[in-house]
């Protein structure tokens, strides 16, 4: 009876473990071998999605002439560069441990973007990346876990991935997931998090809607703030100090101001959800850094290009989501932006305390509070969720350390700001300039004083940068790793502008590759543009020099440039001289740009470097800590307008400098050019989170429906650009408050103005004849401008690329002469003929 007993137990033992492992091993994938098919011919259990949905970019199919095992195998074939995927739905258990196994063979694949690999749905997370399989199926691993609550994944295989597109032809087969109970040792499980709660698109509509105003109110919005300075700015910018009695109550104000600044923000972090993509990069990373911390954050399977900076600031973040649970709920939205929300109040008391020691306490209060209340600085931070107020608190706080010859905390100040955000390296030009020109034009003693700071502050900043890097090293292979982040960063947008309303969005070149998936330069410019270019610098280096006023001073100055460009000038003329030198030599180059094959990159890489030598050059002829945050706002702002691979909300740290250059000029001026900038990024941001709101994150762009509207918002910042070069010509100068007109001369100024508008002469008015020839003239023009323009006629049938390789030939039964029409429509590929 004992043996009988002992020999049931050890069966029932055994039947368990075999369940479980069994239970453990089940593959979740129905058709994970894609052998079974549906009415419309494809993959049954799996549906196909893409980034580019035009013809011509992807193919998707069931090969029955190519598999690993079975008869069929999933292929995709990108003709052009895409991300593409067949995507099947897979239940999961929460907080499980799962692992994705698959083959892949890559027929030809380029090697660009994250060629065939398998992914999740709306999280950030795939395994590696294969793009040459070299005629073989590849076995691809991927151990991933599902969060608190996650009961199911949307697992993908892909060519191509976000903001990675691909090109190329990819097979997939026998795709399995199961659930395991631990991973093996070394590797870390990619987080399976579904950081966006999905919602109806009527939903998603409404809350949209209701979250941010149509774009009628933004233009409302950048016009009130616009005038709010004009209002504000005259009687708190008098240069007599209030009395004790008037400053008790405005300091109230202040405060109240700054209470209600801060509500504005977390009401408007809580309600509105954020830009989609970002919100859902900020939840994720910090989620991941609360499970792993930096030990494990970077890893090959893992999506981040953000450096390790911002990481540290996301794991507190993290700890404290994952402690309340996520949910998409108003405190999660606050506390995933309350590091941009508190870095713009930083920003508004760190100007305020600098300030009030060198304005009256009045103009230190405006300008706190034109931060406070810019509506550039609420929509980038507490409506859409970035983290540029951070960089710009930074780059604040090094420049009024730079000013002061204080390296040791300058310097670790700009690391700390290049460890957060990659785009502190564009002000590095200007940055390195003034610490130079400090040390060389310094005193025996200030030199000797200075470079102590300067050693500590090497010192400093190395720490600075061992503390932030070390911690996510230690497991890194690579010991480039962190540049190879930042060359990826830099590289990940290779188009001409992204979103921004500038020089090159007037071009055509939003979201324009500048090169092939070969890594030719794509030949998109008209030799007209960098021609008028040219032409345009002559005539603002004409300018600058007073050529046509003064031509044998002009000879004089020129002769007398080195003198005065590395020696002292009092009134500027070596500034202006050298900036019109400058023009002059440039509008020469880009007239020769124009005899070449004109491209966007080679076309905004000039104007970046023009950019760089303008503020630099201004830098140097002036070379006083004065002019320091202005040339350095000038800078961002000439790259802003005039350069490539610009975001919409790169314009946000030079706004602060701005502000900070009035208060060391007192130059009205900066406050016009910053509230100008404000209203016009105020309204370009709008209206990109504003689409990705209502439409979803795949339009949140700069789209055709308000294309006038952009347009119109890049004419305004290329004239504010070169307003602050008209600035940079002229120089900085104290604005001296106008004196009331003496009562006598009213009548004078009432005659000048009688005399211009209602003149006693008949003949210098406009008739109605005068009118009827105008309008004449311009109707005849018209006719004959736009008759003929163009064709009305399309062709009706087309041939449809497949793939990169295809081509068509038209067999002829005899010579003969015809026309060909190239209707190729919007495409980013190359054709021959």
């Amino acid at each position: 009876m004992k043996r009988l007993w002992l020999l049931l137990m050890a069966v029932a033992v055994v039947l368990f473990v075999a369940t479980a492992t069994l239970a453990e091993g089940a593959n979740l994938i129905p058709n994970g071998g894609f052998e079974s098919m549906d009415a419309s011919g494809g993959p049954e259990g799996w549906y196909s999605a893409a980034y580019r949905t035009q013809e011509g970019y992807t193919r998707f199919s069931v090969s029955d002439t190519v598999a690993h095992s079975g008869l069929r195998s999933a292929k995709i074939d990108n003709a052009n560069t895409n991300d593409a995927r067949y995507v099947c739905t897979v239940p999961v258990e929460p907080d499980s441990l799962y692992r994705v196994t698959g083959y892949i063979l890559v027929e030809a694949m380029e090697d660009y973007g994250n060629g065939a690999n398998i992914g999740i749905e709306g999280v950030y997370a795939f395994s590696q990346t294969v793009f040459d399989t070299q005629g073989a199926w590849r076995e691809i691993q991927w151990y991933g876990e599902t969060g608190e609550d996650q009961h199911e994944i949307e697992l993908g295989v892909r060519v191509g991935g976000y903001s990675a597109e691909s090109q190329g032809t990819a097979y997939f087969d026998d795709i399995r997931v199961e659930k395991v109970s631990t991973v093996p040792t070394g590797v870390i499980p990619s987080l399976w998090y579904t950081v966006d709660v999905p919602v109806a698109e009527a939903e998603t509509a409404a809350a949209g809607a209701a979250a941010l105003p149509a774009t009628a109110w933004f233009l409302l919005i950048g016009a009130a703030f616009v005038l709010l300075v004009a209002l504000v700015s005259r009687p708190l910018l008098r240069a007599d100090a209030l009395t004790p009695a008037r400053q008790g109550p405005l300091v109230a104000v202040f405060f109240f101001v700054m209470l209600a600044g801060l509500a504005l923000r977390v009401v408007v972090g809580g309600s509105v959800a954020g830009y989609p993509v970002d919100m859902g990069c900020f939840s994720a990373w910090s989620l991941r850094m609360a499970s792993v911390g930096p030990l494990g954050f970077y890893s090959p399977d893992y999506f981040c290009d953000y450096p390790p900076g911002y990481m540290l600031l996301l794991w507190p973040v993290g700890l404290l989501v994952r402690a309340l649970g996520y949910a998409d709920s108003p405190l999660i939205r606050l506390i995933i932006k309350a590091i941009p929300i508190l870095c713009d109040m930083g920003g508004a008391l760190v100007l305020f305390a600098y300030a009030k020691k060198r304005v009256p306490m009045a103009a230190a209060m405006l300008l706190a509070l034109l931060v406070l209340l810019n509506p550039a600085s609420i929509i980038g931070g507490a409506a859409w969720g970035q983290v540029d107020s951070l960089l710009g608190l930074l780059l604040l706080l090094a420049a009024i350390t730079a000013m002061e010859t204080n390296w040791k905390a300058a310097l670790p100040l700009y690391v700390a700001a290049l460890l957060v955000k990659p785009q502190a390296l564009l002000f590095a030009p200007v940055a390195g300039i003034w610490l130079l020109l400090s040390l060389f034009s310094a005193g025996k003693d200030s030199r000797r004083k200075q470079l102590r700071s300067l050693l500590w502050g090497l010192g400093i900043s190395l720490a600075v940068a061992v503390a932030v890097v070390v911690p996510f090293s230690i497991r890194q292979t690579d010991p480039l790793w962190l540049v190879s982040l930042y060359q990826k960063t830099v590289s990940s947008y290779d188009y001409a502008v992204l979103n921004t309303a500038n020089l090159l969005y007037v071009l055509g070149g939003n979201w324009s590759p500048l090169t092939n998936t070969d890594g030719r330069s794509v030949l998109s410019l008209s030799p007209l543009v960098p021609a008028l270019t040219g032409v345009l610098l002559l005539l603002a280096g004409v300018w600058a020099a007073r050529l046509w006023h003064e031509p044998k001073t002009w000879l004089h100055g020129l002769r007398t440039l080195p003198a005065r460009l590395f020696g002292r000038d009092a009134n500027g003329g070596g500034r202006r001289d050298a900036l019109a030198l400058l023009c002059l030599a440039a509008g020469f180059v880009f007239l020769g740009l124009a005899f070449t094959a004109p491209t966007f990159l080679l076309y905004g890489t000039a104007m970046m470097v023009l950019a760089c030598l303008f503020a630099i050059t201004g830098l140097v002829a002036d070379r006083s800590a004065d002019t320091l945050p202005f040339y350095l706002a000038l800078l961002m702002l000439l790259l802003y307008v005039f350069g490539l691979k610009i975001h919409e909300r790169y314009l946000y740290a030079a706004l602060l400098l701005l502000l900070l250059g009035y208060a060391r000029t007192r130059d009205r001026r900066l406050l016009w050019l910053c509230a100008g900038l404000s209203a016009t990024t105020f309204v370009n941001v709008a209206i990109v989170l504003n689409n990705a709101l209502v439409y979803g994150a795949s339009m949140g762009h700069l789209n055709a429906d308000t294309l006038g509207l952009n347009s119109a918002l890049s004419v305004l910042n290329v004239l504010l650009a070169l307003y602050g070069g008209a600035i940079a010509v002229t120089g900085l100068a104290e604005t001296t408050v106008p004196q009331r007109q003496p009562q006598n001369a009213t009548g004078r100024n009432e005659a000048y103005r009688t005399a211009l508008l209602s003149p006693a002469d008949a003949r210098l008015r406009l008739t109605v004849r005068d009118y009827a020839i105008m309008a004449a003239t311009a109707i005849l023009y018209a006719v004959l401008a736009f008759a003929n323009l163009g064709s009305t006629v399309a062709p009706q049938t087309a041939w449809v690329s497949t793939s990169a390789a295809e081509q068509v030939v038209f067999e002829l039964d005899h010579a003969q002469h015809f026309k060909l029409l190239y209707y190729a429509g919007v495409s980013y590929a190359d054709f021959s003929v």
